[in-house]
């Protein structure tokens, strides 16, 4: 009686399939990350617009007087005394924003102050670390504790290319207030691939992505950014310098 002959796969034909397997997933893999990357920019170039149209809706309800950019007032949008008693961390804590004067025009949803990236850890404050759940500031210059701070939006001279909201690094900078100058600058962030999101004072939202080696936004007038791209006018009708690569994504929905 003729035994019925097996196939099966030899040991250099699963070497081979194998091999192809790994070659695939080297292609994909990075692909996935990138989309991925690209997903979340998109989701927070999203949530910078609204909450730089909550921030308008808040300003016009206030009879034009802009919210309050100060952590350690009682009527700010976010609380942060990390040297207080008791101490705020804003960067922790949900409750010093969702307590805030902004709140209310985001329905209370926490998600919209943090960009959906990969952070480190942030000191709780205890000897131990937790993720982050804020990681957006708004700009110092808007009623907070710049010595040139206004307290007004009739006082914002182009209101398009006035920054509101902006990504912080939150590792580097932890104050809800984006600072600049000579003395005292937040750190932009550049989660998702070097990407960078922002609202402005008329409710847009805008995304760039740095230049390798470049993570710097220079401002004037009542925080106007210097973004990258063609040179554009300041606020004062001169020509302003460009400093990071611009990937020229807007949100204005």
């Amino acid at each position: 009686m003729r035994r019925k002959r097996t196939e099966a796969f030899t040991l250099i034909e699963l070497l081979v399939v194998i091999a192809i397997i790994g070659i695939l997933a080297s292609i994909l893999i990075p692909t996935l990350a990138s989309a991925k990357m690209k997903a979340n920019a998109t989701k927070s170039l999203s949530d910078k617009g609204e909450l730089g149209k909550a921030w308008k809706m808040a300003v016009d309800d206030n009879g034009d007087k802009l919210i309050s950019n100060r952590p350690t007032d009682q009527s700010t949008w976010c609380k942060h005394d990390i040297f207080g008693a008791p101490p705020i961390d804003s960067r922790i804590d949900r409750k010093a924003f969702l307590s805030g004067s902004l709140s209310a025009y985001v329905s209370g949803r926490h998600e919209v102050f943090l960009n959906p990236g990969e952070y480190l850890t942030v000191d709780n404050g205890s000897g131990g670390s937790v993720e982050p759940v804020r990681s957006v500031a708004l700009n110092w210059l808007l009623n907070g504790t710049s010595p040139d701070a206004i307290q007004r939006f009739q006082k914002i001279r182009w209101p398009v290319q006035t920054v509101t909201f902006i990504d912080v690094n939150i590792e580097a900078s932890d104050s809800p207030g984006f600072a600049f100058g000579d003395i005292v600058t937040s750190t932009p962030g550049d989660q998702n691939g070097g990407r960078c999101t922002m609202s402005f004072a008329d409710g847009h939202g805008e995304m760039i992505k740095w230049t390798p080696g470049s993570q710097i936004i220079n401002f004037s007038g009542q925080g106007q950014p210097e973004l990258s791209g063609a040179p554009g006018q300041n606020a004062d009708g001169g020509q302003k310098q460009q400093t990071a690569g611009a990937e020229g994504s807007r949100n204005s929905g």
